[in-house]
């Protein structure tokens, strides 16, 4: 963040919703690296302060490199946003680079930037890979689309 606002790249707000153990020395980073007023940290909201939250926003970044899978992810994609997420890990399950998103290698900081510089350098190209996500997360994420995947699991295990 502290390099997109280097780049001359200062149009964006960055917030944090959630909290643990880390936030005091992320809140104290942020101070130090010039970011107060540009990162928002919000702590636990309920449910439907989320989703408020992702309606304002427009890009959903999570660069967790253990994230086992992402519902998180499939929530934001689902409400439009782009979504950014970590090679290798649950979300590149439904993300493809790309096309339904963006995701960089872990623990590269490097990689991070380059994604999020991205969005801002290509906005239309952004936009259209959050409405590519959104048509996927919306046509293969449903209850009913996951009924029929455990149905066809149950069938194949039972022969049929």
């Amino acid at each position: 963040l502290a390099r997109l606002n280097s780049a001359g790249i200062c149009n964006w707000v960055y917030t944090i919703i959630g909290s643990g153990g880390q936030r005091a020395s992320l809140e104290a980073l942020s101070d130090h690296l010039g970011l107060r007023g540009k990162v928002a940290f919000v702590g636990q909201l309920q449910h439907d302060q989320v989703i408020d939250a992702l309606a304002d926003a427009d890009v959903f970044v999570l660069p967790s490199y253990r994230e086992a899978f992402g519902v998180a992810y499939l929530e934001a994609m689902a409400m439009g946003l782009l979504a950014i997420g970590v090679a290798g890990q649950g979300p590149a399950a439904f993300i493809r680079h790309g096309e339904t998103g963006l995701l960089v290698e872990p623990n590269d900081v490097e990689s991070l930037y380059e994604a999020m510089k991205s969005v801002f350098d290509d906005r239309f190209g952004a936009q259209e890979m959050a409405t590519a996500g959104s048509r996927v997360v919306r046509s293969e994420f449903t209850w009913d689309r996951h009924a029929e995947k455990l149905v066809s699991v149950y069938q194949e295990a039972l022969g049929r």
